[in-house]
């Protein structure tokens, strides 16, 4: 399969959900990618536990890499359909690691692409490690990212399509990251349940309190991200961190 068949099964043309869906993984993917071994057994995901299917429902799957691509084919196989938002570039000394993201992607294309999901809800698919989990250097590939509303389809056209509620799935807590915090609490005053699962204890959902942090609808916001976050000139999050020069 080439990248762009691989892409075509994660984001079909006209479907409604592709248009949230970020190729900026797919664009890199090469030779070696997609020579790997697609087929991904359907076994290996009857394994995944997952909510109750809803047709009114939302996923959110807020996993570590690889774990949020497969609970997000698990779902599939279950009648959503998964949307991946990974919004970091791969690269050489990369901060945080895309290979696993890339393999599930390419793994999982074949059997996404026999699955009959065009009227599905969706499940989109973050990395709960966007964020980054060790210090920045020079000379790294700084891929750290974050979500913005304007990442996700905003309440009115979810429910516009049936979507009355959103649950999102995490471990460790159902806390949400402070950045997906906002899109739903926008998608809350809407109208939009909010509702989250630690998957280390149950898969049944439950109705969650979103606070965001004050700072987070201001100015600092953006501020921290032009000089916390590294965006690629070709779209996505990456850049090679300088090394200081001296005046």
């Amino acid at each position: 399969m080439t990248r762009e068949t691989i892409f075509e099964s994660w984001a079909p043309a006209g479907g409604t959900w592709s248009l949230w869906a970020r190729p900026v993984l797919f664009a890199q993917m090469g030779i070696l990618e997609a020579g790997l071994e697609e087929s991904l057994q359907v076994s290996d995901l009857q394994t995944i536990k997952t909510p109750e299917f809803d047709q009114d429902t939302a996923m959110i799957v807020d996993l570590t890499g690889s774990d949020s691509v497969k609970m997000g084919l698990a779902l599939a196989s279950r009648g959503y359909r998964p949307v991946p938002l990974f919004n970091g570039c791969t690269g050489k000394h990369e901060v945080v690691d895309q290979s696993g993201i890339i393999e599930c992607l390419v793994r999982g294309a074949t059997f996404l692409a026999s699955q009959s999901l065009n009227a599905a809800p969706p499940a989109f698919l973050l990395d709960s490690r966007r964020a980054g989990s060790r210090s920045v250097k020079p000379g790294d590939f700084d891929n750290r990212w974050r979500v913005y509303p304007q990442d996700f389809p905003s309440p009115e056209i979810l429910l516009m399509h049936g979507i009355k509620r959103a649950v999102v799935l995490q471990v460790g807590g159902t806390r949400p990251a402070f950045d997906l915090a906002q899109v739903l609490a926008r998608w809350k005053a809407a109208g939009v349940g909010i509702e989250a699962c630690d998957l280390a204890r149950s898969t049944t959902p439950a109705p969650i309190a979103i606070t965001p942090p004050w700072w987070y609808h201001s100015r600092w916001s953006r501020l921290l991200d032009v000089f916390g976050l590294n965006r690629g000139p070709k779209g996505g999050f990456g850049r090679i961190v300088p090394e200081p020069t001296h005046g």
